[in-house]
């Protein structure tokens, strides 16, 4: 039980580091032959796959003409994306994993025709919208996995707490077998005190009837040597 009490601490803990690291920064990433300013961003206790999942369904709502995926590649033409801009945008996504690792990185290009794209410097105006739309993705998917993962050790604990009590009650059950048993030992053995005095006795009794049964003897033979 020690061990989940544990495993749910580190995950709070872990929940409160993280939570300070998920941000979102300005890079320049390739997608497929060319390299586009873009947004990066990570999503925690995940996979690429489930990012890739989630990040869809979150770019479809804004019902984008087309939307196509390949190795981890997002790419959505025309979308409306009204926080963002009245314009038509399009975005790229790439979803990078490392071997091993539960953070998904998320790099996001937004579009807004030709060779601008939305960065600080760029595009200031739609910047602080998109860097924010960037920022909730993250931050929601990843309260979201860590709520999961939370429930699910918070669930294995209640299951090992159930085990407990029914171990402790059987501890209970058996101990008070214990101490009845004890007691019938103690009875047992105050008996067999009892019995070894009583058997002393018995064996005194026993050498004081020799005696006198060798002094009977003894009388009847002085009498037939008369």
């Amino acid at each position: 039980m020690k061990k989940f009490f544990v495993i749910t601490a580190l995950l709070l803990m872990t929940m409160f580091v993280y939570a300070q690291r998920v941000d979102v920064v300005e890079v320049n990433e390739i997608y497929g032959k060319e390299t586009h300013p873009a947004l990066a961003t990570q999503v925690m206790f995940t996979d690429a796959k489930t990012v890739m999942k989630e990040f869809t369904s979150y770019i479809k709502n804004y019902k984008p003409e087309s939307l196509s995926s390949k190795k981890g590649m997002l790419f959505a033409d025309n979308v409306i994306i009204p926080e963002i801009s009245e314009n038509a945008i399009d975005v790229y996504a790439n979803i990078k994993q490392k071997k091993g690792s539960d953070v998904v990185d998320l790099v996001v290009s937004f579009s807004i025709g030709g060779n601008l794209h939305i960065t600080s410097t760029q595009a200031p105006t739609q910047y602080p919208a998109a860097y924010n739309m960037l920022k909730t993705f993250a931050n929601d998917l990843t309260n979201k996995n860590h709520n999961a993962m939370l429930k699910t050790a918070e669930k294995a604990l209640s299951k090992e707490e159930k085990k407990m009590a029914s171990y402790e009650k059987k501890d209970a059950k058996l101990q008070k077998s214990i101490d009845s048993y004890k007691k019938d030992i103690a009875k047992l053995e105050k008996k067999m005190s009892k019995a070894e005095s009583q058997k002393e006795d018995v064996n005194k009794k026993m050498d004081d009837q020799r005696v006198v049964v060798r002094e009977k003897k003894d009388v009847y033979k002085k009498i037939e040597n008369l």
